[in-house]
């Protein structure tokens, strides 16, 4: 039995469902994540460090996700540590506005504590724009934000 070249660049759920003809209708289930359609953190976690791995339910894996791990190398040394740096760029702006509540909420002079809420709220809406639809490596950063409790 030959094997389809494209069973591996484009891997689908069923290979008797692949769409071989522009007349036939569509049936296959592919197995890429496309970040521009679907939510890649439905099918990936984005661990500290700019980990990755497939999102586990109910212990186990999704094919998506390990699919799009493989055939995309997601786990490559360059993109590992550049989503490592924006997780640690998007928790860096976090933890500045929480500290900023923080001191806001000690603070005793309701003018310097009103400063300070200010600056809180300053800093969280910053951090927020790393939520752009046009930011790089966008579901790390919804991740931390979803760790933190964020939106």
């Amino acid at each position: 039995m030959q094997v389809d070249k494209n069973a591996k660049i484009f891997p689908v759920e069923d290979e008797k469902k692949r769409w071989r003809s522009h007349r036939a209708v569509c049936r296959e289930v592919h197995l890429l994540s496309n970040p521009c359609d679907d939510r890649p953190e439905s099918h990936l976690e984005f661990l500290r460090g700019g980990v990755i791995r497939a999102k586990k339910r109910g212990g186990v894996e999704s094919l998506r996700g390990a699919q799009s791990i493989e055939v995309f190398g997601l786990r490559r040394t360059d993109l590992v540590e550049q989503r490592g740096e924006r997780e640690r760029l998007v928790r860096t702006a976090i933890e500045r506005a929480l500290k900023a509540e923080e001191i806001a909420v000690g603070e005793l002079r309701a003018e310097r504590r009103k400063e300070q809420e200010q600056l809180a709220t300053d800093l969280l809406n910053d951090a927020r724009k790393l939520l752009e639809a046009q930011q790089p490596y966008l579901a790390v950063a919804r991740a931390v934000f979803k760790e933190y409790g964020l939106k």
